[in-house]
């Protein structure tokens, strides 16, 4: 009798436990898996209906979601552009040294909300599996020069010193060029914030199986994870600026060129490295 009512129980909980397989594996992105529905007309093919229709209403309220971020996004790039265009004009027009620094001020925020407004429309890429990675043959060491230009007004407010050495001669590899420029571009600008006045960023390009680069930064902070801020809306702490997104940007774009980012600290030393 024990052994029927085992084998029984095991055959009517079975779409009960189909129900549950699916649903465990279920991630929140614009196009959700859906739980199977039973043939039977019962409790359990109703069940699956109600869980169907609510993966449906959160399906739509994730389209909608990053369609206002997309959108946001574009309607701000415009005014932004135009502010920047104006302000770097006034610049080259030779003000007087009190302007000229209020003009500079200026122009370091209104590109810093360009990025914030960039970050926004990446997020939005990213999380509707949209974004276009165009990989080609490129040079390492151009995109992080070109790294490096950007960076110079945090720089110049630290008063930091970036070392680069070229541990390798051959720099060229297969990535798309704009966005690992960007990533580059985050994480010496993570170096810089993160680090003491005065501080010198260790930069380092080589090659052992693959192209990498490395960022050492020492800090202050001990971090006891460092693999958590590679999740979404993570931060050092929760006073510092941005969005905490960057990482996890930087994480994602590589993750579709089949790249890495691994971090690490020791001995007080932050370690970002990018393999391509």
């Amino acid at each position: 009798t024990g052994i029927l009512v085992y084998i029984v129980s095991g055959f009517t909980l079975r779409p009960v436990r189909n129900i549950v397989e699916v649903a465990s594996r279920i991630q929140a992105t614009r196009s959700m898996e859906r739980v199977a529905e039973p043939k039977s007309d019962d409790e359990y093919r109703e069940l699956a209906r109600t869980i169907n229709g609510m993966l449906t209403r959160i399906e739509s309220s994730i389209k909608t979601q990053t369609n206002f971020f997309a959108s946001a996004a574009h309607e701000l790039k415009t005014p932004l552009t135009v502010m920047q265009t104006e302000l770097s004009v006034a610049l080259n027009q030779n003000p007087e040294p009190s302007t000229r620094t209020i003009l500079e001020n200026q122009l370091h925020e209104v590109q810093r909300l360009d990025r914030v407004i960039q970050d926004f429309l990446l997020i939005s890429q990213l999380k509707s599996e949209s974004l276009v990675i165009r990989k080609a043959v490129n040079r390492l060491d151009e995109a992080l020069y070109s790294a490096l230009k950007r960076c110079k007004y945090q720089i110049k407010t630290k008063n930091a010193q970036v070392k680069i050495t070229l541990a390798t001669e051959d720099c060229t590899s297969n990535f798309d060029y704009d966005k690992t420029e960007l990533v580059l571009f985050n994480l010496l600008e993570n170096a810089i914030k993160y680090s003491q006045q005065e501080a010198t960023i260790q930069v380092t390009i080589n090659r052992t199986d693959r192209l990498a680069v490395q960022f050492v930064n020492p800090v202050t902070e001990t971090i006891t994870d460092v693999e958590i801020l590679k999740s979404e809306f993570k931060k050092v702490n929760d006073l510092s600026s941005g969005l905490g997104m960057g990482l996890w940007i930087c994480q994602e774009i590589m993750r579709l060129q089949d790249g890495e980012l691994n971090l690490h600290q020791t001995n007080g030393d932050f370690i970002a490295e990018v393999v391509i």
